[in-house]
């Protein structure tokens, strides 16, 4: 990896040693040099994982140097030291043990199964105590038959059959394997609660190579305040290493500017939509993830194809609107991105939570100059209240499939007060204005 900062300089070899069930993944390390000449800093990808044989070589301005990596549980670690002109330097950072980090841990998709290789860290002081009772007395695992899975056709939602199988089981975790012939809203009911946790789960999933990707959903216990009970979580994972990948930037990266996805994974993406007929979904995520890092040039005349091709997924639908937004060429005949939005509607709940964000922020550029959009832009709306932001697949709680709740939200769409018209979750950076208003 070569810097374009100008001087003398030298080789950071780095890398970060964090065993977390023997997952070797990338995330985005920032560099910082303060060197002759000023400063400078840039974000590079760096390897993660128990492996530590092969770093990432980095060339980077002679001088002072600090390397952050934030993991996913938070955690921050750190490096500092003094690189000379033409040296090289072998950093290895090393993460603390950390059963949070397990939990959260983007790319916990490369495992189909779970087992809990360590025991949970000592807890100590009235707060991690009470968090102990809470944890305790958490409610019950449930059983695969209390799930109940959902398909959305024709605007509406109907039950749908899936086998689901339980595949590991913990006191305060369990892993359910989950087949379907197409992607599902898995409901999960909760113990004494009016709401349930819904998670899209994708169907028939196929990795780069052609071999089908076990698909599983993870229930875990989380714990609450003193005022709370816990309750149960729900996730869906796929095992496939290359959505791995992606799916750590969707779900814990930061928008355009700040994030440095590498050269390799743009590639990557890149491929993955190319050859978008063998995996539309993961095609999707890759698509996806060019839009967050705002490379959109990446997604070449392929988005509708994508977009018109697989007509039950309804994140093609809104990739292809915000390619379009971005300035693509329409297609002979083809409608506008607004067309393509209020399709992803009538399509249902995106099956990534990326989508929904941008479903929303797509929608709200084109409410004030049209006026049934609005009704359709405060629908998501809620959903995205409702949902979890640092997921790659959406979840959100609801008492039914298309009714989500959020505390302290609306239950459902009712026509906004001037007074919430800054409630929208807008995407930074973007670059683009609302269309003019028709005339």
């Amino acid at each position: 990896m070569k810097s374009s900062a100008p001087g003398p300089h030298g080789t950071l070899l780095l890398s970060v040693k964090k065993s977390i069930d023997q997952i070797q993944t990338e995330l985005p390390a920032t560099i910082r040099v303060q060197h002759a000449t000023g400063g400078w800093k840039q974000q590079f990808l760096v390897p993660i994982g128990p492996d530590v044989s092969a770093p990432a070589s980095i060339d980077i301005p002679a001088g002072v140097y600090s390397v952050d990596v934030q993991l996913p549980s938070g955690e921050t670690i750190s490096s500092d030291g003094e690189l000379a002109a033409g040296e090289t330097s072998h950093v290895v950072l090393a993460g603390q043990p950390s059963r949070a980090e397990s939990l959260s841990w983007p790319s916990f998709v490369l495992r189909g199964d779970f087992t809990r290789k360590s025991a949970p860290p000592p807890l100590s002081g009235l707060e991690t105590a009470a968090r102990s009772r809470s944890l305790r007395a958490g409610p019950k695992m449930p059983a695969a038959q209390d799930m109940q899975c959902w398909t959305h056709s024709e605007g509406r939602w109907s039950k749908a059959t899936a086998t689901i199988r339980l595949q590991s089981n913990d006191p305060d975790i369990c892993v359910y394997r989950v087949e379907a012939q197409q992607s599902v809203l898995l409901q999960l009911p909760r113990p004494g609660a009016a709401a349930s946790t819904f998670c899209r789960v994708p169907g028939d999933w196929k990795t780069a190579s052609g071999e089908k990707a076990t698909v599983t959903v993870v229930v875990d216990t989380v714990p609450g305040d003193a005022a709370e009970e816990p309750q149960l979580r729900v996730r869906s994972t796929v095992n496939d290493p290359q959505f791995a990948k992606l799916s750590g930037f969707l779900s814990y990266g930061v928008d355009a500017g700040a994030l440095a996805i590498g050269d390799q994974l743009a590639k990557d993406a890149e491929n993955l939509i190319e050859r978008k007929d063998n995996n539309p979904l993961l095609a999707c995520a890759a698509a996806l993830v060019l839009l967050k890092a705002r490379l959109p040039h990446g997604l070449h005349a392929w988005t509708f194809r994508l977009a018109s091709f697989f007509p039950q997924i309804p994140d093609t639908a809104i990739v292809r609107a915000w390619h379009l937004l971005f300035g693509a060429e329409r297609q002979a005949g083809e409608r506008d991105a607004l067309d393509w939005l209020l399709e992803a509607d009538r399509r249902g709940v995106p099956l990534y939570a990326y989508s929904l964000r941008l479903l929303v922020d797509g929608l709200k550029l084109f409410e004030q100059n049209h006026a049934l959009v609005a009704d359709t832009g405060r629908k998501w709306q809620s959903y995205l209240w409702a949902s979890a932001a640092d997921e790659a697949f959406t979840r959100f709680s609801g008492s039914t499939p298309d009714l989500p709740l959020a505390p302290g939200r609306p239950a459902f769409w009712p026509a906004a007060p001037a007074s919430e018209s800054d409630v929208a979750v807008e995407t930074p950076g973007v670059g683009v204005r609302p269309p003019p208003a028709e005339a």
